[in-house]
């Protein structure tokens, strides 16, 4: 059979990526949370086309190559076919209803943005992966000096446009999102993460130090306004994971004893950085305790302090409702009428433990690092998975502090984290064979 083309065209690449993108930024703040049921639906459709759109090209692909799995890869499918099994197996122990189907939707149906990365991400050129990412790049910083300036006006309470979802929930940093809108702090997280991810890319090609400084400039104001404005309390450390991932990823695309050297002094220099500032601004360092503190409970399960909710939240569901096994059921959580704790949805990560287990959140996350983190087909079996654990780590920070698998404009930016990642294992292996022609 002749082999067909299944390079995406640039209306598809356009279609699923800026047009998620455009209803963040522009619909988000005017839709929730009076057109919730819009919103939400809205996003459940496009899910649909996204599965419509992959399946149909994997199948394409899968007849083209002979019946070789090639745009999905063996590792995900076995990862995916296990989250089924493990859902069925719940559904069988706990029991299928109507809440069993409206949970698995608001749960899950995010994930299957997933599978834009192997259908739509992967298979396109490298030239047209440097244009997609530079015109997210663009957008994500255009965005960003937008927003600054709305976010620290709200925070200084010099204009309302916070009032109007104060009536939903009173807590005025939870809405200090500018144009994101309401309880944004999540999604205004993850886009920043997203953010330095694709500026640390660029940083990595450019000696321009407009872009320098912007890159710094820009940090320096989130964390600044996650600790002081919107109190996004996980954006610090997630940062460090994220800039320790990057950091790394030399060393693990290319393994030599220089790239072993620059890895360990990068790192050396981040904890450097990270305990002059722990020293040095005492709002970090209670922030950093706190945090430490949650970390280790969460980690032990053995929180008896209600007023740490997160980790007390996760013991009480740990040893009281069977989150070492399968939970209670898919079928058994209602979030709106559950009287286990007033804030149990206030992450993913206690949801799906007290859902269906502490295995499945972990294969959830193992999944969904897969996905992102299989970048590059030159990866040893070894680096490859060390870059997945890492992935996985960070994806557990970051269920801990937010919804990122059940909010979809949440999973949209943590899943875009595969383009500049993708992009800058691409640039080591570029500057590698650059190297090797060189001495030839």
């Amino acid at each position: 059979m002749r082999k067909l083309d299944l390079s995406p065209s640039r209306f598809s690449t356009d279609f699923f990526i800026l047009l998620p993108m455009a209803a963040i930024f522009l619909g988000r703040f005017f839709m929730l949370p009076n057109l919730t049921a819009v919103w939400f639906y809205g996003w459940v459709l496009f899910e649909g086309i996204i599965v419509f759109y992959s399946m149909s090209r994997l199948a394409i692909n899968f007849l083209s190559e002979g019946g070789k799995i090639t745009i999905f890869g063996i590792e995900n499918f076995v990862l995916v076919l296990l989250l089924i099994i493990f859902v069925i197996v719940n559904l069988f122990i706990h029991g299928f209803n109507v809440l069993a189907i409206s949970n698995s939707v608001n749960w899950f149906a995010s994930i299957a943005m997933l599978l834009l990365i192997p259908a739509l991400l992967e298979p396109i050129n490298a030239t047209m992966k440097q244009k997609l990412l530079k015109k997210i790049t663009v957008i994500l910083n255009f965005y960003f000096w937008l927003n600054v300036p709305l976010i620290f006006l709200e925070g200084f309470g010099l204009i309302p446009m916070a009032n109007k979802f104060l009536g939903f929930n009173s807590f005025l940093p939870d809405q200090t999102t500018g144009l994101i809108g309401f309880n944004g702090t999540g999604t205004v997280a993850v886009f920043w993460l997203l953010l330095i991810a694709c500026n640390f890319t660029y940083l990595k090609r450019t000696h321009s130090m407009l872009l320098r400084a912007n890159f710094f400039i820009e940090i320096i104001l989130m964390v600044y306004m996650s600790m002081n404005l919107n109190e996004i309390k996980s954006f610090v450390p997630l940062t460090a994971v994220l800039l320790f991932f990057l950091l790394a990823i030399p060393s693990l695309s290319q393994f030599n004893f220089l790239n072993f050297m620059k890895g360990f002094f990068g790192l050396l220099l981040v904890i450097i950085v990270a305990m002059v500032s722990y020293s040095s601004f005492p709002s970090l360092k209670q922030s950093m305790d706190k945090l430490m503190m949650l970390v280790s409970q969460i980690i032990s399960l053995t929180s008896t302090d209600p007023s740490n909710e997160r980790s007390y939240i996760a013991s009480l569901i740990f040893n009281n409702y069977n989150g070492k096994g399968s939970g209670i059921g898919i079928a058994n959580l209602n979030e709106n009428t559950q009287n286990i704790h007033i804030h149990l949805g206030m992450n993913d990560f206690n949801v799906l433990l007290i859902s269906s287990g502490l295995l499945f959140f972990i294969l959830l996350c193992l999944t969904v690092a897969s996905f992102i983190g299989r970048f590059s087909k030159d990866l040893n079996f070894f680096n490859a998975n060390v870059i997945v654990i890492l992935i996985t780590g960070y994806l557990f920070l970051l269920a801990v502090a937010t919804r990122p698998f059940s909010d979809p404009s949440i999973f949209f930016f943590t899943m875009l984290l595969y383009l500049p990642l993708q992009r800058l294992n691409s640039q080591i292996l570029s500057d590698r064979d650059l190297k090797r022609e060189s001495l030839i």
